[in-house]
């Protein structure tokens, strides 16, 4: 008797671990001396990477944004971050609902700060995709 089950020909293709890729992390540390982790949802970065012309250069557009506000308080920067987020695509797409403006709160950029000496550890990074 075969005990053996056929797995269903997308069962094998799906990665243990995506729950993880609903989300492009950016681990920052600022000239102030705080460490920031921000967490943009894949469908965000995809519209900044398509609207800037690529991933460099929506990484490079949100570490200037975050440069910009590093000493003020972690909800200051998340509102500050995707305000500009907001700005930024609605000025491409006038009137449209694109990204931000489509989904709650829960569904934004969402931004954790650290103390330089602080570890970043897994846990904090899978709770904070949750």
């Amino acid at each position: 008797m075969n005990t053996n089950k056929t797995l269903p020909a997308h069962a094998h293709q799906i990665h243990p671990y995506d729950h993880k890729v609903n989300s492009v992390h950016l681990d920052y540390f600022s000239s102030s001396g705080t460490r920031l982790l921000l967490q943009a949802p894949c469908f965000v970065f995809d519209e900044l990477c398509y609207r800037l012309g690529n991933s460099y250069k929506a990484k490079c557009w949100m570490a200037a944004r975050l440069e910009e506000v590093c000493s003020l308080s972690q909800d200051a920067i998340e509102g500050y971050i995707n305000m500009m987020a907001d700005h930024l695509l609605e000025k491409w797409n006038p009137g449209a609902v694109h990204g931000l403006g489509a989904h709650p709160r829960t569904q934004r950029i969402k931004v954790f700060q650290f103390s330089m000496d602080d570890p970043v550890s897994e846990t904090v990074r899978h709770e904070s995709t949750q």
